[in-house]
Parts: C-alpha cells; structure tokens; sequence
C-alpha cells in the first residue's frame, strides 16, 4: 500500500510540472502504467484512498491521446476496485481462463498455456534467440494433420481454470472482507469438493461480481458482504458431504490467498519459409477447395495445432508469436488464408492474438516501435539489438527443455528474454487493425478450339474456372513480383554471367485507394510489359523510356544555357 500511495503521489506531481512539459508528459505515463499496475497485484481496500484518487486523477482525463485515454483506464479501474476488491487482479486470471490448457506441465493445480512460436529456420540470428530462450520443441505426438482426423476430445486442453485457482479467487475476496472473513477451516471445505461443484460455485462468484457493477457506490459494500456470507454457507454445506483431499490446496497457501497465474509454454515451430504455388489442376487433383493461395509449410503446422483444438468447447483463445522478418509474416499470411478456406469451421470462435517479435527486418514490428514506446523499449530493442545476450550465454550448457515440474530452471539470459515475452502476451490490450491487400494473378489463356463433346454444364464449370485468378498473393504493406522477387532465377544468374533470365510478361491493372483504405470504383489498366512490379511503384519499359526522353530533353536545356553563356 506505500508503494503504491508514492505511485499516486509521484502521478499527481509529474501532471504539476508545467515548467517542464517534456518531463511531465513522459513522467505521466509511466506513473500511470506503474500504478495500474500495482493495483493489478492484489485486491485494494482502502476505500479512502480510492475515492480520493478517482477525484484527484480527474483532472488528466482532458488531457489529449495518449494521456486522457490512459487516465480512463486508470479511472474506470478504481471504480472498479470501490464496487468489489480485486477486480483487475482476477480479471487476468478471467483472460487466462479463455485460453486452452496444455497437458504436461503443472503448477498449484493448473495447466500451461502454449505460446507458439513461428521462426525461420535457416536465419542464424533467429536461431541464435531460439536457443537462448530454449523453446520447448513440439513432440511427434502433438504434430497431427487434419487429413489424420481430429484427435478425441481432450479434457484438459478446454479454456477453463483449475479448480484450486477458482478456490483459491472466492477465498482471497472472503480474506479481503472483515465481515465475512477466511480461515483455514474454510480453505478445508474447499478442499472436501470436487472441480465440477467448485466451478459451479466460482459461476455463481463472478454472477455477484458481474451484479454490484450496476449498484451505487453507497449500496454496493452492503450487498457484496451479504452475497458473500451466503455463498460461503452454501460452500460450508457442500463440505459436510464431500470427502477430505478431492481437490487439494498448497499446503504453503495462507491468507490473503493470492495465487499464481497458470504458467506458460513456451513451444517452438521451426520453417523453412519456402512458398509453393500450386496450379488449378493440382488443387483439383488434391480433391481441395478452389484455393490459389501460395503454399507454405506453416499451414501444416497452424493446421495441427487448429486441429488439436478442433472439438474443444469454444470460444478459446490461441496465442501466436511471429519471430521473423517480412518474409515470415507474409508466409504466415498466405497459411492462414489457406487454412480459414479450407476449415472455416476451426477457425470460428477462434481468437488467434496474434504478436510480433522482430528477429529480423520487420516493417510492421517498424511501425508499431515508432508509435508505441512500451513495444519499442521492451521488445523491438532486445530483439534487434544484435548480440544482446550472448556474452553472457554458454552453449554448452544449454539443454533441451523439459516439461516435469522438476525441470532445471531457465539460465540467464534466456530467463530475461522469456520474460518480456511473457510481459507482452499477457499485457498487451491495444490491437492494432492491418489491412490484408490481395494481388490476383492469372496466366494468358492458351487458345484452344471448341470441344463440341462436351456438355454445356461442363462448359459452363470450365468458364467459371477460367474466371478465377491462378493466384492471389496477400500482403501487407508491400509486395514484390517478377524478375527481382523470382530468387531461384536469380541465383542462376549470380552463378552463370551468360545465363539469360526471361521473365513471364506482366500486365498490370489495378484499383486505386485513398490513405484509409476506400477503393475507388474505376481500375486503372497499364497495357505495357512489365519487369518488375511492388505494391508501390510500377518500373516498367515504357516508363524507363520516358524517363530517357526525359534526361535527353534535360541535358539539351543545359547545353544551350552553357552556349548562351558562353
């Protein structure tokens, strides 16, 4: 409670420092974020002191973006805590709750939460920071494809707490309020109930958190304690027919019952990055669902992992680390339109949190690092800065990672990068919205003369195939096509000076759009050949002529001044 009263203090003095306006701006957000976070730590029942920060605070929520939008969290987090103690703490533990549990590692009764990996193999610094952190590799058994079937229901991979940590949730608040109040006897009821009559009793705890919201402030400390007291009575019930042990709690845990987020696993999926492109007979002879999206081997591991989550009650959340540059998000794009198209059902219910970490050259991890500093400081840096862990690192002493609770525990300075990462899952609440632009591509028709044979069913079927693109490449923010994107011909190239790279011709039409995202109606056609084309700038032969006549007319203009002057 000190620490976070000078918290509150050093917030208040950092909004009076007008004289120092940089300072003050800087000093403000920290201290907010810093504040949130202490009361994040525990259940906070100094009502006094909450009412006078909710007046005090007031003040900078006029302030503009980012300051006013941080205080509003910060208020609407106090008054949260005045109408129930406890309200941010268990809310993390809500979020947790939504994600699928993992089978083998356990900690005070709960199940790790996966945190998936996608990393590019054959990048040397990518897989300098995936040894450092040692990620658990992912076993031959959880490596299922869809073609295999969906694996049989697994209990424990469904989004839900254990029934230690809901126990341990509903004793922390009977801690917390003097009237009703928790000792050891009330820790031994629960331990006399089973998981199914604890997340009965936790369903009707969160019903009385979920019904003081819309009380009064004056009402609400009556009828928090009166619910309370009754739910504690009816787990005292419950008790006098259970049978002792059935769901037991830490020998070690002691009011205020403050327990433990589920921990985390941190798995690593290893590509290649490769992109394969498949002709319209190839789909048709894979028996698959029109798909012209380029290939790659991240769908077959998206696919299982979808797949292990298949039958699993929804909705449930899956998190997903992209550790790589463009090049592995663009790969991880096309998996993912590949996979929504061919089991949408997998896909629905779904929340796929998607993060970015840039282990390589990364425009949108760019982006993100020049808008948000939090991002920029605490991930952008570690990951970029080249050599930030290794001196410090012994590869002979790495090991591979173990899932038993008697695992050795993670050296330095992978415990450290572990770390940010879990502080980004778990903190990050701003999700920034990307636009997905698609570029359709089709080969000139062949032309073939009238096959009287066939039916006009069939020839309707082959027209409508013709109609659809040979392939839709997506992209965000940019993206490449021809001669320099074309990496095979190229190093043909580099290894043979006579070699003659001849490029298929490239006819480009496109829609314009403005700077927030509207498309405008006509489409702009280049009937030129093209070399190259980004999402960009279109260079192609016509172009490089009329910059010619360009430069011709230029210097022409600087010979006759030179005449002149002469």
């Amino acid at each position: 409670m000190a620490i976070l009263q000078a918290t509150y203090m050093k917030l208040l003095t950092a909004g009076k420092m007008l004289t120092q306006p940089a300072l003050a701006e800087t000093t403000l957000l920290a201290a907010g974020y810093m504040l949130k976070q202490f009361i994040a730590s525990g259940p906070i029942t100094d009502a006094q002191f909450l009412r006078k920060a909710l007046t005090s605070l007031r003040q900078f929520y006029l302030w503009p973006k980012p300051f006013g939008t941080c205080t509003r969290e910060i208020l609407q987090t106090i008054k949260d805590e005045l109408i129930c103690p406890g309200s941010l703490f268990r809310s993390q533990f809500d979020a947790e709750a939504k994600i699928g549990n993992y089978r083998p590692v356990k900690k005070n009764g709960e199940y790790g939460r996966e945190v998936y990996y996608f990393w590019e193999v054959d990048h040397p610094e990518s897989k300098t920071r995936a040894a450092v952190m040692e990620l658990r590799p992912r076993k031959a058994t959880e490596k299922k494809r869809w073609d295999q079937g969906v694996v049989k229901l697994d209990p424990n991979l469904s989004p839900r707490l254990s029934g230690t940590t809901q126990a341990l949730l509903i004793l922390n608040l009977f801690a917390e309020e003097k009237e009703v109040g928790a000792a050891d006897a009330d820790a031994e009821n629960f331990s006399k109930l089973s998981e199914a009559q604890i997340g009965t009793l936790y369903t009707k705890f969160q019903d009385i958190t979920n019904t003081l919201r819309g009380l009064s402030l004056d009402k609400v400390a009556a009828v928090r304690v009166a619910e309370l007291k009754k739910l504690k009575a009816e787990v005292a019930a419950l008790a006098a027919k259970g049978t002792a042990g059935t769901t037991p709690l830490p020998k070690e845990m002691k009011s205020p019952y403050l327990p433990e987020l589920p921990p985390l696993v941190h798995t690593s999926i290893e590509t290649s990055g490769g992109l394969k492109q498949e002709t319209k007979d190839e789909l048709g002879l894979m028996c698959l669902k029109y798909i012209p999206y380029p290939s790659t081997d991240i769908e077959e591991h998206l696919e299982s992992i979808l797949a292990n989550y298949a039958t699993v009650p929804k909705p449930i959340t899956l998190r997903l680390v992209v550790a790589g540059g463009n090049k592995l998000l663009h790969s991880f794009l096309c998996s993912y339109m590949r996979v929504n198209q061919l089991h949408p059902e997998w896909v629905k219910d779904v929340n796929i949190q998607l993060y970015v970490a840039p282990w390589s050259s990364n425009d949108l991890c760019n982006f993100i690092a020049r808008h948000d500093p939090w991002y920029n400081r605490h991930i952008f840096v570690p990951s970029r800065t080249p050599l930030l862990v290794l001196p410090f690192s012994n590869p002979a002493e790495l090991f591979e990672p173990d899932d038993t609770e008697d695992a050795a525990p993670v050296e330095k300075p992978g415990q450290f990068l572990r770390e940010i990462m879990t502080s980004y899952v778990r903190s990050a609440h701003h999700t920034l919205n990307v636009n997905v632009y698609l570029m359709e591509g089709w080969f000139a028709p062949i032309p073939v003369k009238s096959d009287k044979d066939k039916t006009e069913k069939k020839q309707q079927k082959d027209k409508e195939i013709d109609l659809m693109a040979d392939s839709i490449v997506p992209f965000v923010g940019r993206v490449l096509v021809g001669e320099e994107a074309d990496k095979q011909q190229a190093e043909k190239k580099a290894r043979n000076a006579k070699f003659a790279y001849n490029p298929e011709d490239l006819i480009v039409r496109f829609s314009r759009m403005d700077l927030a995202g509207n498309t405008f109606a006509t489409q702009v056609a280049l009937f030129v050949i093209c070399t190259r084309i980004s999402s960009a700038f279109f260079h192609t032969q016509h172009e490089e002529r009329e910059r010619e006549r360009e430069r011709e007319t230029d210097r022409e203009r600087e010979r006759e001044r030179e005449s002149k002057t002469k």
